[in-house]
């Protein structure tokens, strides 16, 4: 579901979400143990699906709740082995 953003506002973008990296560290006992570090914070979009959007996504991938819109920036180099985290709650990359 890729969109070409043009002349986008930067009110438009009023969320700070975190782009999160998952890392492995040993625990101790020698056993590693995935932790989620943050990779870079960014200002960004966040809405709900609505209802149609929500069954035709859900046609093809899992759950979708929230859309996530940010800039596009080469640092980031999201893939679907990240997370946003937006306060309390984590997002996983799907797409």
């Amino acid at each position: 579901m890729a969109t070409t953003l043009t002349n986008v506002g930067a009110g438009r973008f009023r969320h700070k979400v975190e782009i999160q990296r998952a890392t492995t560290v040993d625990n101790g006992y020698g056993e590693p143990v995935i932790t989620w570090a943050t990779h870079v914070s960014r200002r960004a979009e966040v809405t709900p699906v609505t209802g149609l959007e929500l069954w035709r996504l859900q046609q093809t991938q899992p759950t979708v709740s929230h859309k996530i819109t940010l800039r596009y920036d080469s640092y980031s180099a999201l893939n679907p082995k990240m997370r946003f985290k937006w306060g309390q709650r984590i997002f996983d990359i799907l797409s």
